[in-house]
């Protein structure tokens, strides 16, 4: 007889957020939101500085290692900090994810697509494109984008001059991620009537 049991497998937001408390709380992250707050800094505008920011990175790379490291890794940050402020407040809104989730996507794709247009990269670059674009179709076509979204991961290997690597990896990770979406992974409805990701096995 099989047990029937549904549970996530690939990492999704919120499975973050409980690990992020913890260091946050650790580091004194709380006092310092309070501190935002209390003199009028919302989860949103941070957000908009985050893209700000990252914008700001995409222009540095293949021009400064150094500026494109500091600035990426500020976006990062503030990436993080946005969202935790939102949760921690009480004050998660549909609009300040969706402003999240378009400005990681805007960020990491206009510097997927600098990196590709190098000259050299050839069928790698081709191949990072469609890999991204193919990912992102059907995360968009199940309605999961509010759970995942393309990785953007190869961004880090930049900051090490590693941009074949993290082309590379990129590949790898999305032709994982899009093969376990299409075939393993598939929407369900929770009581809120959202979709999350879940997947069946059976278990003798």
């Amino acid at each position: 007889m099989y047990n029937l049991i549904v549970f996530n497998k690939i990492p999704t937001l919120d499975k973050l957020y409980i690990f992020k408390e913890r260091l946050f709380t650790k580091f004194g992250v709380d006092l310092f939101v309070k501190f935002l707050s209390s003199i009028g800094v919302t989860p949103n505008i941070i957000t908009i500085l985050s893209i700000f920011v990252g914008l700001i990175s995409v222009f540095y790379l293949f021009v400064s290692t150094t500026l494109f490291s500091a600035f990426y890794i500020t976006n990062r940050l503030l990436d993080i900090l946005d969202g935790y402020m939102a949760r921690k407040l009480g004050i998660r809104t549909p609009i300040g994810d969706r402003l999240d989730h378009f400005g990681d996507l805007l960020v990491h794709a206009i510097l997927l697509i600098k990196t590709i247009l190098q000259p050299n990269l050839g069928l790698l670059g081709i191949a990072v494109l469609l890999t991204y674009l193919g990912e992102y179709l059907l995360l968009k076509e199940g309605k999961l984008l509010n759970k995942k979204f393309p990785t953007g991961t190869f961004a880090y290997f930049f900051i090490f001059d590693l941009y074949k690597l993290g082309l590379i990896y990129q590949i790898v990770y999305q032709t994982i991620s899009y093969t376990y979406l299409k075939f393993v992974m598939k929407p369900e409805t929770d009581s809120l009537g959202k979709n999350r990701l879940a997947t069946k096995t059976q278990i003798y």
